[in-house]
Order: C-alpha cells, then structure tokens, then sequence
C-alpha cells in the first residue's frame, strides 16, 4: 500500500469506502452523487487510487466497470501498489447499502481527522 496514503484506522471506515466504491461501480449513475459529497482526497490508501482511477473514467465519460478501473489503474502505475486486481474486484463486490449513509461516515471522519 501507499505509505503516503495510509488505510483508514477504522474498520467502519474502510467498510464505507468500499460501500460508495462499490455502488458507484455497480450504478455508475450515482458516480456524479458520490462524488459531490466526498472528495477523492477523503479515500486513504487503496481506496483512494480506485477512487481516482473511477472518477477519472467518470469525467472521461467512460464506463465504469471493474475492468476498465484496472486497466485506469495498470496506466496510472496505482494497480500493484493498491493490492491487483483482486482488490479492485472485492472493492466492486460492495455494490449494495447506502451510499449516502457511507459518504456520511467517510465525510465525519474526515472531519475529526482535521480537528486533530
């Protein structure tokens, strides 16, 4: 993993971020939602790379599914640092729950982490 963009501490933190990771590869129509309430910047380590790899195919207006997340991140060089691709691929099995519950504890972590 990154060393500069460690895992999140908290279990249920690392659970949230796989949650909005996952229902935005599974509904990518919800990306656009997503991501106006959490920035890129709140995903710490692996989470933060398919972050920017979905986001970025995102904005491209690509489709945002599992496989073309891996082939963003093997391009970005983030792939092997954020676990493969049997990490984007457990990531993408999240795609249940409540998005906007999720982004709600990833958005209050972030807060308490600046009040630090």
């Amino acid at each position: 993993m990154d060393d500069n963009n460690p895992e999140p501490r908290y279990p249920e933190l690392g659970m949230a971020m796989d949650t909005v990771l996952g229902v935005a590869m599974e509904h990518p129509d919800r990306a656009a939602e997503i991501f106006a309430r959490v920035r890129i910047a709140d995903f710490h380590g692996s989470h933060r790379h398919i972050a920017e790899a979905l986001h970025k195919l995102r904005l491209d207006k690509e489709p945002i599914e599992a496989l073309s997340i891996i082939d963003e991140m093997n391009r970005r060089g983030t792939l092997s640092r954020s676990g493969g691709p049997a990490e984007v691929l457990r990531v993408a099995g999240f795609g249940f729950g409540e998005p906007m519950y999720a982004c709600d504890i990833i958005a209050c972590s972030c807060c308490r982490a600046m009040s630090m």
